[in-house]
């Protein structure tokens, strides 16, 4: 029957559902086999690849590991001391392309250092003037830029993190970019939604992170209820609010 309708409906299910979810609304805030056990040990690797002056290899190393450390969100909300080896990543990764000749992909990712870890410092005495001198400037332009509001919605008494940092209010002054804005409720976290903040206005995102911890798009597509009871009150509108 979902064939059929599939076929002669524009009627999506399964994994074409599944992405069209995860294009156009949140991801799972985990994928299927999560973030490596030894992230840390990992990110080392991709260093000392960097020290050696191997930087195809460093960026062969970091790259996938920056990747899935921005699709596990909620390993970083549970484990906050994650973000110190991922800063790292960003950083060495920025400065291996810069070195291979791709000063606009340095840019790119030093601008997510900035906008995750904004206290974050390129030493010159640990990676270089160079390195040191083209994080300044995209520092002073994101400066110039100037800042866009970011106010999120949801379930009273859920927690907001933005790029799997604390906010402790749900109006935040952001630097202009892409963000991913996740939140917890009940030690649980929703999927990880993907919002592009813009100077000078405001944008605001509503999580219903009762329904995002329902929702699976990974490995099956469907509603993951505890009880029959909470799937006969939500069955119907979590599937309206999908549709």
């Amino acid at each position: 029957m979902l064939d059929e309708l599939s076929a002669h409906n524009n009627f999506s299910t399964g994994d074409t559902a599944a992405r069209q979810i995860d294009a156009q609304v949140s991801r799972a805030a985990e994928l299927g086999g999560g973030l490596p056990a030894d992230f840390a040990a990992q990110v080392d690797k991709g260093f000392r690849a960097w020290v050696a002056g191997k930087f195809d290899e460093a960026i062969k190393d970091l790259v996938p590991l920056v990747d899935t450390a921005h699709a596990n969100s909620g390993a970083f909300l549970r484990d906050p001391s994650l973000r110190e080896p991922l800063n790292k990543a960003l950083i060495v990764l920025a400065i291996a392309q810069q070195r291979t000749g791709d000063p606009s992909a340095a840019r790119t990712t030093f601008g997510e250092v900035l906008r995750s870890f904004p206290e974050s410092q390129v030493s010159r005495g640990t990676y270089g003037p160079e390195a040191a001198d083209l994080f300044d400037q995209v520092k002073r332009e994101m400066a110039a830029a100037g800042k866009g509001k970011l106010t999120v919605k949801g379930d009273r008494g859920a927690v907001v993190f933005v790029d799997e940092v604390f906010r402790g209010t749900s109006t935040t002054e952001l630097p202009p970019g892409e963000y991913r804005v996740t939140v917890m409720l009940d030690n649980k976290p929703s999927r990880s939604h993907r919002v592009v903040v813009k100077a000078g206005t405001e944008t605001t995102i509503s999580i219903d992170a009762r329904l995002d911890q329902t929702l699976h798009t990974n490995g099956w597509t469907g509603f993951a209820f505890a009880s029959e009871a909470e799937r006969d009150a939500h069955e119907g509108p979590y599937a309206a609010k999908i549709a």
